[in-house]
């Protein structure tokens, strides 16, 4: 069920409050702004927050997701 009402989430903050981190990849952390469940699965949006000295991580692919 899509949701009905607007929200905001600030930067630096996750939509449910929880950050996320990039496990054996990179030191960074993940921010959930616009959830999958507020979309009925459309559409998921992430604020990365960059801690890895000299970028992100490493050049790959999602064969089944947009990016």
């Amino acid at each position: 069920m899509r949701t009905e009402k607007g929200f905001k989430v600030s930067g630096g903050e996750a939509r449910f409050g929880e950050h996320f981190k990039m496990k054996g990849v990179t030191l960074n952390t993940l921010d959930i702004k616009i959830s999958g469940t507020d979309t009925e699965n459309d559409l998921a949006v992430f604020e990365q927050t960059g801690l890895t000295p000299n970028g992100g991580p490493p050049l790959h692919i999602h064969p089944f997701q947009d990016e």
